[in-house]
């Protein structure tokens, strides 16, 4: 692809240019499983299809209103994404009823109806009877877009000022409910430039993160355009059936840069199968990103251990740091530079301290790197309580500030004053938004600590539920990797650290799931020395998730103190309690 020619350039002006110029060329290559391409569009039949929309859109009093978008992965998804920016409308990306849990889709469907007032719904035909379930009795206009006239030519060029507002990005909801994030142009630009300090014209980058998500959206439909690359997108449900053909899709489009969570490069390498994996070639990988979770740095080995021998190299890796609020990305790793990990004192961190250990030491715990801060960017640490910076060596929360820092919640004006303009009590250094994240930085490199909502609190002591959660995890065989929730609750006049995991299947014994429950509270209680003091079981497939895979641990905690998660199994306080008892008697050292 050509370079770029206007230095001032806004996504529309991009998609515009390209289209004038290129517009025989792939922008995008879609994939709804790895047997090979379901769709390919040019930018020419791009530009073609969002003029038409947008010609359409401009026939009602529309621009700064809102459109929700309900589509399937398919190029009219894209198409009516850009049709309503080339309309000056906002655009909100939202999943479909059907594809994931139909409930938990239209309740979130609802909420967003209900926060940002959409004046339209915008879908295809596809998902028509759906959608018009989904929305029964919400007072929206729903349009079928792939059914419109391709009358491209009655659509009139608006002027599009970096500073406008582009689109709404919906966070995921994993610490509470989600809420609108309201993006411009120049955040998606920021964004953008730091894609390309990344990249380089003519590269491949696959997505399989839904296009409702910021990292499907920008990394998938937004920057490729501009960085000069070849997107090609990969239905998510496909990646959740068989997690091994996302690295079919980038042997076979010799993909240079894609990723994904830690969960999905752990089911790879769980997945791995010699035989089956033999003509795989992961060579034209140069930047294998990870985020949206807590990166581990035995996933990035097990990962690399399975596919090297197929092309993989390990500092292609790039654990990142990001969120919907600075539009994407925070830091990361270039393509090249392997990630850093420490080793530090696990009892140390959770007093909020970074001490550094040997590898084999006791009470080390591995943590990896998030990447460099991005050029143009300054990340303080500070205490979210007093709002001054923290010593050196300590943890604190995470604050931002750059360019792609967005413009607020749409609609929440006192939560946007306090999240997106905060200052520093110690430094007059202008605004930051804050993460809700504890780390720290060592060098030019950022560390995360802990999400500072759902860290369990006890004895006055941190305890990243994420690191208790693992260890129950590699207690059992009967709980499923990925899906425990470790979180507090007030119920004995203190702080009690309750879990809820799911089985594994439904075949077990009365009385089984109990002494499972119990032999994990003993592995979490010589880990942390911290008591279980309640441990619950629920069945495969009901711990509420958000749309992109996270454990919602607040929702869960709400779901079983109002008796709504689907219990099989339990062990009470005073099982438990009594299990210490026999462990002490046992041994009293």
């Amino acid at each position: 692809m050509r370079a770029i020619s206007n230095s001032n350039y806004t996504p529309v002006s991009v998609m515009r240019e390209r289209a004038e110029h290129e517009p025989d060329v792939t922008a995008y290559t879609l994939y709804n499983n790895a047997s090979g391409p379901s769709f390919t569009v040019t930018f020419g039949a791009l530009d073609a299809r969002a003029r038409a929309l947008a010609a359409v859109l401009q026939q009602r009093p529309l621009r700064g209103e809102r459109a929700l978008h309900i589509y399937p992965p398919s190029p009219e998804n894209i198409a009516a994404f850009f049709g309503c920016l080339y309309a000056g409308v906002l655009p909100v990306p939202c999943l479909s009823p059907s594809p994931f849990k139909r409930e938990r889709a239209v309740s979130r469907l609802r909420h967003i109806v209900a926060d940002c007032q959409p004046r339209l719904v915008l879908t295809e035909r596809v998902l028509e009877s759906e959608v018009r379930k989904g929305c029964a009795g919400l007072d929206v206009e729903i349009i079928v877009t792939d059914v419109l006239a391709p009358d491209g030519d009655a659509f009139r060029p608006i002027t599009i000022d970096r500073q406008d507002s582009a689109y709404i990005q919906y966070t995921s909801g994993s610490t509470g409910a989600p809420k609108g994030v309201l993006l411009s142009h120049a955040n998606l630009v920021a964004q953008c430039e730091h894609l390309r300090s990344f990249s380089s014209p003519g590269g491949v980058h696959l997505t399989c993160s839904p296009l409702s998500h910021d990292l499907g959206l920008v990394s998938g439909i937004v920057g490729p355009p501009v960085v000069g690359a070849h997107s090609v997108l990969l239905s998510p449900i496909s990646v959740l059936k068989s997690p091994l053909s996302w690295l079919r899709v980038i042997s076979r489009e010799k993909v240079t840069h894609s990723g994904a969570q830690n969960y999905l490069y752990e089911l790879c390498a769980s997945r791995y199968d010699e035989q089956q994996c033999r003509d795989l070639d992961l060579q034209s990988w140069e930047r294998a990103y990870n985020g949206s979770e807590v990166v581990r740095a035995k996933t990035l080995e097990l990962f690399t251990g399975c596919f090297a021998r197929h092309g993989f190299r390990a500092n292609a890796h790039s654990p990142a740091y990001g969120l919907a609020e600075a539009t994407l990305q925070v830091s990361g790793y270039p393509a090249g530079k392997e990630a850093t990990v420490l080793a530090l004192d696990r009892k140390e961190l959770a007093l909020g301290r970074v001490v550094e250990r040997s590898a084999d030491h006791p009470a080390a715990k591995q943590v990896v790197g998030c990447g460099l801060v991005l050029p143009g960017r300054r990340i303080a640490i500070v205490d979210p309580q007093t709002r001054r910076a923290v010593a050196p060596g300590n943890t604190g929360e995470i604050w931002v500030q750059g360019g792609d820092v967005a413009l607020g919640y749409w609609g929440r004006p006192e939560e946007s004053e306090c999240m997106f303009r905060a200052r520093r009590a110690d430094a007059d250094d202008g605004t930051y938004l804050r993460t809700g994240d504890l780390g720290f930085v060592r060098g030019d490199e950022l560390f995360f600590a802990a999400r500072l909502k759902d860290l369990i609190v006890l004895w006055g002591i941190n305890f990243n539920p994420d690191d208790v959660e693992r260890t129950a995890e590699a207690a059992s065989p009967w709980v499923r990797a990925g899906n425990v929730v470790a979180f507090s609750t007030f119920e004995h006049d203190h702080e009690d650290l309750v879990l809820v995991a799911e089985v594994r299947d439904g075949r077990y014994a009365a009385g089984e799931l109990e002494e499972h429950a119990l032999t994990i509270a003993h592995a979490i209680y010589k880990e942390f020395y911290a008591p279980v003091t309640g441990f619950f079981f629920v069945r495969p497939g009901s711990l509420p998730k958000t749309t992109s895979g996270k454990i919602q641990r607040s929702l869960c905690r709400k779901q079983l103190l109002n008796g709504e998660l689907p219990i099989v199994g339990r062990a009470t306080h005073q099982h438990i309690v009594a299990a210490w008892d026999r462990l002490n008697r046992a041994q009293p050292n």
